[in-house]
C-alpha cells in the first residue's frame, strides 16, 4: 500500500516533467536558480476536510471585481507560459488574521529583498481579492517553479484557522478564470498546495486539505461557460 506521501512525490515528478515540456517548447530554462521564494519548514500532511463551496457562474478575470494597488516593484523575469496554479496562505506569526496586501509587499521586498510580493493575487478573508504582482511577471512564490506558475495567496493562519466560505468562493472563481484564461483544465496536476513542491507548511493543513474540493468547483465553475 502506497504511504501518505506518495501522491505528494508523483506531483512533484509531474511538475518536473511539465517544465521539462515546456523547456523544450520555448527553449526557456524553467529550473534555472532563483533567490526568491524557498519553503523552510515541514509539516506532516493533515486529515481530509469536507466543505463545499460552489459558485454559480463563470466569470474571466476581466469581469471578476479584482482590486488593484499602486504597488511598485523592482526589476522583474517575464513569465512566457503558464501550467500550474500554486495556492498559499499568508501564514503571519500574528495568526489567523486578514492583512493588507502593502504590508506583504512591504515584508517581501525589506525582509526578504524581493523585487515586491511574490503572489500573482492576494485574496482577504472577506472574499475581496487583489492583483499584486503584475500577471505577465514570474512570481517569486514557490521555489524552482516560478518560471511556468501564478501564486494565489488566500490571507489567514490556515495552520490554525479555517478559511472562510466568501474566500473560498473567490479561490475557486478565481481558478476558474485562470485556468480558462491559459487553457488548462483544474486538477490535481495543475492546481498544488506549496507544500506539494516544497518542503513547508503552507498553504496550511485546514486549507491545504480542501484542495480537493476547490479543484473539483473550479472544474464546475469552467463547466458554466
Amino acid at each position: 500500500m502506497k504511504n501518505i506521501f506518495d501522491k505528494k512525490i508523483s506531483r512533484r515528478n509531474f511538475i518536473s516533467s511539465s517544465a521539462k515540456i515546456f523547456a523544450a517548447y520555448s527553449t526557456l530554462d524553467f529550473f534555472s536558480n532563483s533567490v526568491e521564494a524557498a519553503g523552510k519548514n515541514f509539516f506532516p500532511e493533515s486529515e481530509p476536510a469536507k466543505k463545499i463551496f460552489e459558485v454559480q457562474k463563470f466569470l474571466t478575470l476581466e469581469e471578476m471585481n479584482i482590486g488593484r494597488k499602486n504597488l511598485q516593484f523592482a526589476e522583474m523575469d517575464l513569465r512566457f507560459h503558464t501550467g500550474a496554479i500554486v495556492i498559499h496562505h499568508s501564514g503571519l506569526l500574528l495568526g489567523d488574521v486578514d492583512s493588507k496586501i502593502e504590508e506583504i509587499h512591504r515584508m517581501h521586498v525589506e525582509r526578504n529583498h524581493w523585487s515586491g510580493i511574490g503572489y500573482h493575487f492576494f485574496i482577504h478573508k472577506d472574499g475581496s481579492v487583489e492583483y499584486a504582482r503584475p500577471l505577465e511577471y514570474q512570481g517569486a512564490h514557490t521555489f524552482k517553479n516560478n518560471e511556468f506558475t501564478v501564486g494565489i495567496c488566500l490571507a489567514g493562519n490556515y495552520q490554525f484557522g479555517e478559511p472562510p466560505t466568501p474566500q473560498l468562493q473567490t479561490a475557486v472563481q478565481l481558478i476558474g478564470a485562470l485556468c480558462d484564461k491559459y487553457n488548462f483544465p483544474p486538477s490535481d496536476t495543475t492546481i498544488f498546495g506549496h507544500r506539494d513542491l516544497g518542503k513547508t507548511a503552507c498553504p496550511g493543513k485546514n486549507l491545504y486539505a480542501l484542495l480537493p474540493e476547490i479543484i473539483n468547483s473550479s472544474q464546475k465553475v469552467l463547466d458554466l461557460k
